[in-house]
């Protein structure tokens, strides 16, 4: 798609950085041909002596010379830059959300034309281009802004695409779900502690254990199920763990918590759509 060659991020937070390197890496925009906005001098400065780009504090002036638009900026920013801007995006335009749990029709309302939007729930992996984004399309958005969008996230990890009506529920596993791991190693290191580890190789048998385990889950072809059957003997000490686990309820309070998480997401939604 020829046609999106300027590309511009309104909102320079650290998602847009993750994205900016990325591309920056693998070259898929030219960097004179990148540009960012954000209402933080400070940032942008850093920004444009990091990664050579060019930098406005004008959203306005942005969008009048870019191809793809991309909004990284908090959910409870969206309606403000939308008030901004929309009406001056344009049908041959295209634009990229990251806001979460806002739908690409409230993003659509702001537009005077039938401007093309994807909205993304990309994750913080995308720091080290380890990312998995969650791309949807809006009523104006065909299969070729789509792919487009999909090689752009591309850059900084690994992308899916879904329906837009189960982006929340997607966001409550990739969005949140780098806490959840980072939570599960901190009790891990904790529980190490107390039965006479020290803090260091804790941490390091806890990490490698789980970068070891996700290697074999997605190289191995075998179900999580299986490879947890093959860690587990009769009467061993993992099954006297596991055992422990299910007395704690861990799988049914990890299903109400992704449940939590997604009805959330919907509350969010609604709340910052008022």
């Amino acid at each position: 798609m020829n046609d999106f060659n300027k590309l511009c991020f309104i909102g320079a937070g650290n998602m847009c950085e993750a994205l900016l390197a990325g591309i920056i890496s693998s070259k898929f925009f030219p960097v004179e041909n990148i540009i960012l906005s954000d209402i933080r001098k400070q940032r942008l400065k850093y920004l444009e002596e990091k990664y050579n780009v060019k930098t406005t504090m004008d959203n306005k002036e942005v969008v009048k010379v870019s191809d793809m638009i991309f909004f990284s900026v908090k959910p409870q920013n969206i309606a403000t830059v939308l008030e901004e801007v929309g009406e001056l995006l344009r049908s041959d335009q295209m634009v990229i959300s990251i806001a979460v749990g806002i739908p690409t029709y409230f993003i659509e309302s702001y537009m005077k034309e039938e401007v093309p939007v994807i909205r993304v729930m990309p994750n913080t992996p995308a720091l080290f281009q380890s990312a998995i984004s969650v791309l949807s399309k809006g009523k104006y958005a065909n299969d070729k802004h789509l792919n487009f969008a999909r090689e752009l996230l591309s850059c900084v990890g690994d992308v899916d695409i879904l329906p837009e009506k189960l982006q929340n529920a997607a966001a409550a596993i990739n969005g949140c779900g780098p806490a959840y791991f980072f939570y599960f190693i901190e009790s891990l290191v904790d529980a190490g502690i107390s039965v006479g580890l020290n803090e260091d190789i804790a941490k390091k048998l806890a990490v490698q254990t789980m970068e070891g385990s996700v290697k074999m889950l997605k190289e191995s072809g075998k179900s999580p199920t299986e490879l947890r059957r093959m860690v587990t003997s009769p009467g061993g000490t993992t099954i006297t763990a596991l055992e422990q686990f299910e007395k704690g309820a861990i799988r049914y309070h990890i299903l109400k918590a992704i449940k939590a998480a997604t009805n959330r997401a919907e509350e969010l939604s609604k709340q910052l759509m008022k």
